[in-house]
């Protein structure tokens, strides 16, 4: 079995340019309405866009070593889950305003990467959005543009609130808010995302679009053409089986039983 690192190094032995024509060469095949959901992605100068490693590239590695080893393997930025995505699970945490964090922001600063996005945040309707504001804060310290979420929205108004108080919590402190929807949890379309995010109704919350989500929860590259381009946020792209471990009929009898447990929680 090969240690995060050992994969990191094969990277690097990967042609830089040709990772970056990875864009072109994806709207190539999937065709030419793949990306015209974007205004500048439809030329998509690869050269210009720069890439991020998100942080379930390498999760286990501590934050400055997944720095470097991002950087070494041609990568511009990085990701980093900032907060468990349930309680006890693998997360880089940091506060505001203490020596570790300013040390941290220094290793970025020498290493040449820049801290794009973080993760980690389950949310539902009955969600408090204060409980995630210290850890929003240090967001704002690392100079972070982008936090992306997932939830379950039993109740879609409730939801939307919560979504509207996230983002205007974020928005003076210079990031983004993204849904990401995901086939094992209420929102898990790009269809339901968008009508939450519509809701919501800020201009710093967006959808987060993962190839594989969308492909896993019937959708394709050309649904991205029916969603305004205000809505739509980053786009991830991962390469997994398409066939996922939960098929439709599963999937309908797990969102019954989420729904019940949200409403009786």
């Amino acid at each position: 079995r090969r240690t995060s690192t050992e994969l990191f190094e094969q990277i690097i032995e990967v042609n830089i340019m040709y990772r970056r024509n990875l864009f072109k060469s994806a709207a190539a095949l999937a065709g030419a309405g793949a990306l015209s959901a974007f205004s500048t992605a439809k030329a998509m100068d690869c050269k210009k866009r720069e890439l991020q490693a998100i942080a379930l590239c390498a999760i286990e590695l501590p934050p400055e070593e997944f720095a470097n080893q991002a950087r070494k393997a041609g990568y511009e930025q990085m990701g980093l889950r900032i907060h468990p995505i349930v309680p006890g699970a693998l997360a880089h945490e940091f506060k505001a305003g203490t020596p570790e964090i300013r040390a941290f922001k220094q290793h970025l600063a020498n290493t040449g990467i820049v801290l794009h996005g973080v993760d980690g945040f389950a949310i539902n309707s009955d969600t408090n959005p204060a409980e995630f504001h210290s850890v929003m804060d240090a967001c704002a310290e690392l100079g972070v543009k982008n936090l992306t979420l997932c939830g379950d929205a039993p109740n879609k108004e409730k939801f939307a609130r919560v979504l509207q108080d996230m983002a205007d919590y974020a928005a003076p402190r210079g990031f983004n808010i993204d849904v990401e929807f995901m086939i094992w949890r209420t929102v898990g379309t790009l269809e339901q995302a968008y009508e939450l995010v519509k809701m919501a109704d800020r201009p710093n919350c967006t959808i987060a679009v993962d190839s594989l989500h969308l492909y896993r929860s019937g959708g394709s590259h050309n649904d991205l053409d029916k969603i305004p381009q205000k809505y739509l946020g980053e786009i991830h792209l991962c390469d997994a089986v398409i066939n996922g471990p939960i098929d439709q009929v599963r999937r309908t009898i797990l969102i019954k039983n989420l729904n019940n447990i949200c409403e009786n929680f």
